[in-house]
């Protein structure tokens, strides 16, 4: 595990990183990383807590959770729909990704959906309730641009969250809040 001087060693000393998943590419560019070690700093100092470096990386992703962690844990997720409710235009859904090992609670998310703004396949494919989101657009090859808009530590649930933004065709489509529990072992594997 690395100590705070050293991710600020490692952050300082890439200076471009590409993974490549499922055919889709994150990228990280040195001016993202100046930005990033700051978050970095200052959620360690809100949690009192060292933040592990998978869970770091799973944070500042910008498309494909399920997928990285279908990677992370061989496949064995399980995503649970656990509320989804229309109200004129838009949609709310509540989502839980559990490890199917032990049922460990891996991402809480909290979903507001624009529906006018969806592609009526996608939009038909999350009314069922059977997917997450990203799982489907990602299966559908709809062509996103997502941007995270915070990251943060809450105390209250004990964990780390992101607010980020999917558009679609140029308009805002999806707001979705996602909490990642700081304390899992999955993190410090």
């Amino acid at each position: 595990m690395l100590d705070a001087l050293g991710k600020h060693r490692l952050l300082n000393s890439m200076s471009h990183i590409e993974i490549e998943l499922k055919g889709h590419r994150l990228d990280f560019h040195p001016n993202k990383w100046r930005s990033l070690h700051q978050v970095l700093i200052r959620l360690e100092i809100e949690s009192q807590k060292s933040i592990p470096p998978l869970l770091l990386v799973v944070l500042v992703q910008n498309g494909m959770l399920e997928s990285l962690l279908q990677l992370i844990l061989k496949n064995d997720i399980e995503v649970d729909i656990r509320l989804q409710k229309k109200r004129g235009s838009l949609l709310y859904r509540k989502v839980q990704i559990r490890s199917r090992l032990d049922g460990e609670l891996i991402v809480y998310a909290r979903s507001k959906i624009m529906t006018k703004n969806l592609p009526e396949a996608l939009l038909d494919r999350i009314i069922e309730g059977k997917e997450g989101v990203g799982s489907i657009i990602e299966d559908l090859g709809i062509e996103t641009f997502r941007k995270i808009n915070v990251i943060g530590y809450s105390r209250k649930e004990v964990a780390l969250y992101r607010i980020y933004d999917i558009y679609i065709h140029r308009r805002l489509a999806i707001t979705i809040t996602e909490y990642f529990p700081i304390d899992l072992a999955l993190w410090r594997s």
